[in-house]
């Protein structure tokens, strides 16, 4: 329903991939004592697989290490609504890396420059600056370079390797700058492993979860039906009003759940359709899972998404919408984003129903045409 959803309702838990049990490190990175993602990861002497989520977005890593701490293969997963959805693959040489890109039935392969040890970095998880720590302390040097494939999924051409340079103030301490400017600070044990750390720009800190750990303030999905609003659902205007609405009031204020849900079908699909770098895909969610990815994370603080035009078709029970809409993602936002909600009701002859809903965002090869924006909406 928007762009800035975060979709997977996958849980934070990662298998062990050792042969041997080993525990699994968790750390959450706040800013202003306000959560902004957990982190949990594990690592053996020849692999490494983590998870981190905002909110309900979740990015998923792992990776092979060879015996002197090389990645030689790394999978890379974005998971969101509305957001571009990746599933890569990063096969790394001594002078190239291979970018493969999954979607669907199809795979799109692209080859970059690369350096030998090359780490890649997407979405800078701890797991992976722990790699790039380890790498820096097993040179025995007070500052030392460590080179670094930075992934951009929805851009090839800035795939491109940086060097990443670590300093050790101290046997404790360790800086992670790029370019002079240091991006994190972090305290560390003799074997280089990451205890915590502080981003002074962004006010931003890892704390082992360990310590106490915040209260969530996701709502936790009903798995009952809500009885409707009767005004929200005697008309194809109203439930449409309604849908955008509560769908916006879930989002921003992390309430109002059952409103939301007393607007679907107990059986309802969302779906997004999301982009790599040539092909597409869709993720289908059912309803308790797009509640549980929308309810979570703080509120947002001004977001909203509207009508802005809408087409329809009808025939006997059944109605098609195509409903364009505009989506910001907080009060700041000064930049929306548009895209075409599909929408699919029923009328049971007593209540419309929304059975599902497939959904498209504006993209700059991909403007939406004036047919869908021309039509204006009138309130219900």
């Amino acid at each position: 329903m928007n762009r800035l959803l975060a979709v997977s309702t996958l849980s934070i838990t990662i298998a062990s991939i050792a042969r041997r049990p080993v525990p699994v490190r968790s750390f959450l990175w706040l800013r202003e004592k306000a959560t902004l993602f957990h982190e949990s990861y594990v690592r053996t002497d020849d692999a490494i697989s983590g998870d981190m989520a905002s909110g309900a977005q979740l990015v998923h890593y792992e990776g092979r290490l060879a015996p002197r701490g090389e990645a030689s293969r790394f999978e890379l997963r974005t998971f969101g609504f509305h957001r571009l959805i990746h599933d890569l693959t990063i096969v790394l040489r001594d002078d190239s890396a291979l970018v493969i890109e999954h979607s669907g039935r199809y795979d799109d392969t692209l080859r970059v420059a690369s350096k030998p040890g090359a780490i890649p970095m997407l979405s800078s998880p701890l797991g992976l600056f722990e790699l790039i720590v380890r790498r820096a302390l097993a040179q025995n040097a007070s500052r030392a370079d460590v080179p670094v494939l930075s992934v951009v999924a929805d851009n090839p051409d800035a795939l491109v390797v940086v060097p990443f340079t670590v300093t050790f103030p101290s046997r404790d301490t360790a800086i992670v700058s790029v370019n002079g400017d240091e991006k994190i600070r972090f305290a560390i044990d003799a074997a280089g492993n990451i205890l915590g750390g502080v981003n002074s720009r962004l006010h931003v800190m890892v704390v082992p979860s360990s310590d106490e750990v915040p209260p969530e303030t996701g709502a936790v999905p009903s798995t009952t039906a809500s009885p409707a609003n009767p005004s929200d659902v005697s008309s194809a205007n109203a439930i449409i009003a309604a849908l955008y609405e509560a769908n916006s009031v879930m989002v921003d204020q992390k309430r109002d759940a059952d409103r939301f849900r007393s607007l679907y079908s107990p059986d309802a699909r969302l779906i997004s359709a999301s982009h790599g770098l040539r092909s597409a895909s869709m993720l289908i969610r059912t309803l308790d899972q797009y509640i549980e990815a929308a309810s979570s994370g703080p509120p947002r603080g001004g977001f909203r998404e509207r009508e802005i035009a809408r087409t329809a078709e009808s025939f006997g029970s059944i109605m098609q919408v195509f409903s364009t809409y505009e989506s910001r993602r907080d009060s700041a936002d000064m930049h929306p984003t548009r895209g075409i909600n599909s929408i699919q009701l029923f009328n049971d002859g007593h209540r419309w129903w929304v059975t599902s809903v497939l959904w498209d965002t504006e993209r700059a090869h991909t403007p939406i045409p004036s047919a869908y924006l021309n039509r204006r909406v009138t309130p219900p």
